[in-house]
């Protein structure tokens, strides 16, 4: 019930202040969860427009493309999420982004960004055993 509200007010502030960057972002990830992609995807894209350095409309908009099946374009936006967020001073990428696009990478066969994407994602986050697996099987292939 919150969230519906949450969105209500996002709406209306998009509607009040249309150049809003964080608000289209936000909107983006209720439309997204509630699988109302197009709308999702026009958020992300306005967010992206008004904030070209933003990383995170980038990797959501790369996540919808992944879960639509377009593999080559979530591939590019992942990249492109990845470089922004490396340019940040004040943060790293995060561990999810590194996986998506690994995981891309590997379905889309280019095995040697799968690999530079696993190993940058164990530089990130040193825990996540099922990239320790996937390396591993990398060396041993």
């Amino acid at each position: 019930m919150q969230l519906q509200q949450a969105k209500l007010h996002y709406l209306r502030a998009v509607s009040l202040e249309p150049s809003r960057v964080a608000t289209h972002l936000c909107l983006g990830i209720i439309l997204e969860g509630e699988h109302d992609i197009k709308a999702a995807q026009e958020h992300l894209r306005e967010a992206a427009r008004l904030d070209p350095l933003l990383p995170e409309a980038q990797h959501l908009l790369g996540v919808i493309a992944d879960n639509l099946g377009q593999l080559e374009n979530a591939a590019d936006l992942y990249e492109k999420a990845i470089h922004l967020q490396q340019r940040r001073r004040d943060s790293t990428v995060s561990p999810e982004l590194y996986y998506n696009a690994a995981l891309v990478s590997q379905v889309l066969g280019n095995t040697s960004q799968y690999v530079h994407y696993l190993n940058a994602l164990v530089t990130v986050d040193s825990g996540f055993a099922d990239v320790r697996n996937r390396l591993a099987d990398e060396m041993i292939k």
